[in-house]
């Protein structure tokens, strides 16, 4: 799975998850989406 497809999946799941979960998503994201600008580098 690329990253880019980590972050489609993570975002599919952030809309079921609850509130509490949320932020943890943001950051998962967030780090994959800094991740994938470094191996495009």
């Amino acid at each position: 799975m690329t990253a880019k497809e980590a972050i489609r999946e993570l975002e599919h799941m952030k809309q079921y998850s609850t509130a509490k979960a949320i932020p943890a998503l943001d950051f998962a994201i967030k780090a994959l989406r800094e991740q994938a600008e470094r191996e495009k580098e």
